[in-house]
């Protein structure tokens, strides 16, 4: 099950259960038992649901305009190298972000985009929206 697909108290009950496990677990084995690696697994993937479902993420919103957060880099033979200072990866591959953008940007120019969840480099391709060419996640 998946935290979509289950209510917080019926993942907090699973969650009490597979503890009771691991302890029965820990307290029956004789040393390196692959069933206790497997209920601390399953204590991990309860944990980790229960948090999904008690963490309400708020949306990150900037401020400021993205025009206000691109700036130059670098320029040559109608090249330009920009930065962009995002609140989210997924904020730069938004198809809305560069539209007020697109009389600076243009097709082939490279983005090298900052964000809190990580950062990456994007490609502007021919109709002014970006894809990703690399990216370096945080964790």
């Amino acid at each position: 099950m998946t935290a979509q697909t289950i209510s917080l108290a019926a993942a907090e009950e699973n969650l009490a259960s597979a503890r009771a496990e691991l302890f029965r677990a820990e307290c029956a084995a004789d040393g390196a038992d692959p069933s206790i690696d497997a209920a601390r697994a399953e204590v991990r993937r309860w944990e980790g649901v229960v948090l999904t479902l008690t963490v309400k993420p708020k949306p990150v919103v900037s401020l400021k305009p993205a025009v206000d957060r691109l700036a130059v880099l670098n320029y040559a033979q109608g090249f330009t190298q920009w930065h962009f200072k995002a609140v989210s990866l997924a904020e730069v591959l938004n198809p809305d972000t560069f539209a007020a953008c697109q009389d600076m940007i243009h097709p082939g120019d490279m983005i090298f985009a900052n964000a809190p969840d990580g950062g990456g480099i994007f490609y502007v391709r021919t109709d002014c929206r970006v894809v990703l060419m690399a990216s370096a996640m945080e964790g």
